[in-house]
């Protein structure tokens, strides 16, 4: 049994409870988002579906608790960083996410738009990633684990990108994604088009 993972979607539940019932404090659910963005960044076990096991799959659990922690209406502006950070650590832990952990990571993002992240501070932080990647590529091309991380951003960005565009509207922030897309896939294979 995957303890640590399941673990996260006991704390989902008792959050979308929170939402009907409101009895979390405002102390309560700070000190609960902090130490599940303290679990979130220092997970190890970055798996899937394991065979003969089942699912492991700590990074979309963790990732379904920080959209009902987003849910919430205690979450407020100021979380909104802790929690970006703590998605791109996802993103940065060396790890090709193979079971739509991308995408459970996107619904982050969706759900903190909800919240008032702007498509300005969105793009901002895609730059962000996207130079600290190049960074990388630049002082440790042949590493594989910068190739690992450069994969799973283009990947989360590539879904992000779709499901923008799925729902209509976003423009520039298509086309930011766009471009970063491009600038991962120069970066990883030249001016190969």
């Amino acid at each position: 049994m995957f303890m640590r993972s399941f673990s996260s979607l006991i704390i989902a539940e008792l959050l979308i409870a929170d939402v009907k019932n409101n009895f979390l404090s405002t102390e309560a659910f700070s000190n609960l988002f902090d130490k599940a963005i303290w679990y979130i960044a220092g997970e190890k076990d970055t798996r899937g579906y394991v065979a003969d096991k089942g699912w492991a799959h700590s990074i979309a659990h963790g990732a379904d608790m920080l959209v009902c922690f987003a849910a919430n209406p205690a979450f407020t502006a100021d979380k909104i960083q802790a929690t970006l950070d703590v998605v791109e650590n996802c993103l940065f832990k060396g790890a090709v996410y193979v079971d739509d952990e991308d995408v459970r990571l996107v619904y982050v993002v969706k759900a903190m738009m909800k919240k008032g992240l702007s498509e300005e501070e969105l793009t901002g932080w895609l730059e962000s990633m996207t130079e600290k990647l190049e960074l990388l590529y630049i002082t440790e091309p042949h590493d594989h684990k910068t190739y690992r991380n450069l994969k799973s951003v283009r990947d989360f960005m590539e879904s992000l990108y779709f499901n923008l565009k799925i729902e209509g509207g976003y423009m520039g922030m298509r086309v930011a994604l766009f471009n970063g897309i491009r600038d991962l896939h120069k970066l990883q294979y030249g001016g190969a088009d």
